[in-house]
């Protein structure tokens, strides 16, 4: 098809690189007055082309008026062209549209969890009906937790006021003051102190109270010249070793608040270690006879036991006359008891303090 009013009716045609620009200059385009016309429409279409894939072109865009669902998706690093704003708003409009289809292939008419909305919904409730039943009971639980604030702030102390209201009473209520506040309830402890500190029961007074002598009375233990012991019965745990066990070796059992034990002990008989005494100078004599006077005169009358006098003309004549040989023998000797069964100190160093126990008023 032939053009029809072709060149504007023109009759002369002239090449464009014979035709000079005369409008204003475009800096941004590289087009300056005096161009021929061939230069701008190359620049023209250069610059067309350059921008055909959005990568030259910046938008001016404010970050505060981009929502987070659109930067999330936009690169890390910017600044962000033509084509990073549209991939992210493709990739976004992609991502909206999955979750509407999942949206619309569940099931709308599902049942609910009604919950604390049973009583003013049914099973048959639709969206819009749970949803606002929602939001009145958000309204309704934020001026209860409203009451419940301004009911706190008159009512109850601020746990930064805790610390501030402990230490006021503490230094204004004299039962506070008491030593026992340090002391484990029912403890039993060592005491230097001065007995000033306890009336003549042995309970103690002014900040001492609640703290006692364990001397016996005041429901305590008596502890005077005793030392502690812990009980082999009561406390659970494995089995005893057999150094305390009840009953192995004389070992003594000790139930709560049971004495036993003396600072004098009597051995007996029993109780010594096996012995034996040695006697020294002990000889074993040979055969032998032992001779004696005959007769016998009263000087001499302790020589033997025998006495014979056949005259009285024999008083004077002397005979010495032997017993019978008694053979090689020994001779028994008795070594004589001493000790005088007393008994001996028994106890161990030590050094002497008071007891005293902390017994709480319940």
């Amino acid at each position: 098809m032939s053009c029809q009013n072709c060149f504007n009716g023109c009759v002369e045609i002239t090449s464009d690189k014979c035709v000079r620009y005369t409008g204003e200059d475009f800096p941004i385009l590289g087009i300056s007055t005096g161009d021929t016309l061939l230069s701008v429409e190359e620049k023209i279409l250069n610059f067309l082309l350059s921008i055909s894939t959005g990568a030259t072109i910046f938008p001016v865009i404010s970050q505060e008026n981009v929502c987070n669902l659109i930067q999330d998706n936009l690169p890390a690093v910017g600044p962000y062209n033509l084509d990073d704003y549209l991939n992210t708003l493709i990739k976004v409009a992609c991502s909206l549209d999955s979750r509407i289809t999942i949206l619309e292939t569940q099931n709308p008419n599902t049942p609910y969890e009604l919950n604390c909305l049973f009583s003013a919904t049914t099973d048959s409730s639709d969206t819009h009906a749970v949803l606002q039943l929602v939001i009145d009971k958000l309204c309704v639980t934020s001026a209860g937790l409203a009451t419940f604030e301004a009911l706190v702030d008159s009512t109850y102390v601020k746990i930064t006021d805790v610390n501030t209201y402990i230490a006021n009473y503490l230094a204004t209520d004299p039962s506070q003051q008491l030593v026992s506040n340090s002391m484990t309830p029912f403890s039993i402890t060592g005491y230097a102190g001065p007995l000033s500190n306890f009336d003549a029961s042995g309970a103690g007074i002014g900040d001492w109270k609640r703290i006692f002598l364990c001397n016996g009375f005041n429901g305590t233990p008596d502890l005077r010249g005793r030392v502690l012991v812990g009980t082999t019965s009561g406390m659970g745990g494995a089995g005893l070793n057999s150094a305390v066990k009840p009953g192995i070796n004389g070992n003594p059992g000790y139930n709560l608040n049971e004495s036993k034990g003396s600072n004098q002990v009597i051995l007996n008989e029993s109780e010594l270690p096996s012995h034996t005494h040695t006697v020294g100078n002990v000889s074993q004599a040979p055969d032998h006879v032992h001779g004696f006077q005959d007769p016998v005169s009263v000087a001499n009358a302790g020589l033997g036991s025998v006495q014979r006098f056949t005259s009285a003309s024999d008083i004077n004549s002397i005979d010495i006359i032997a017993t019978e040989p008694a053979g090689s023998h020994t001779h028994t000797v008795n070594i004589n008891s001493t000790g005088g069964n007393q008994g001996h100190p028994n106890y161990q160093p030590g050094t002497g303090v008071y007891y005293i126990i902390h017994i709480p008023v319940w």
